[in-house]
């Protein structure tokens, strides 16, 4: 069995601070990410899980602009943990600028 995003996440030498941790850590539980799942497809998915709920909800407070952050470090996570497979980084790229596209055209209907 593989690592999951959380334990990929806490064996990182630079910890954000505690309330971007907090946030990091509701959004993967609320991704729902699979045992068997990769660290950068989890990490994906729950940047776009957020940030789907982000533009959705147009959060202007502090909470939401937590939301961003934690989506953002969720996606740079996903690039950093896809580059122990290099083989893996364009597909990736690829994906993620499809599902933004469509989680923005979503939110605009």
């Amino acid at each position: 069995m593989g690592m999951t995003l959380q334990q990929w996440i806490d064996r990182r030498e630079l910890v954000p601070p505690e309330a971007l941790t907090q946030r990091l850590r509701e959004a993967i539980v609320a991704a729902s990410p699979s045992p068997a799942e990769s660290p950068s497809d989890a990490a994906l998915d729950a940047a776009l899980v957020l940030f789907d709920s982000l533009l959705r909800g147009a959060d202007p407070s502090r909470a939401g602009a937590l939301g961003l952050l934690a989506a953002d470090a969720l996606m740079t996570y996903a690039f950093e943990a896809a580059a122990d497979h290099p083989d893996r980084l364009e597909a990736l790229g690829a994906d993620a600028m499809r599902r933004i596209a469509a989680a923005a055209a979503d939110a605009e209907r």
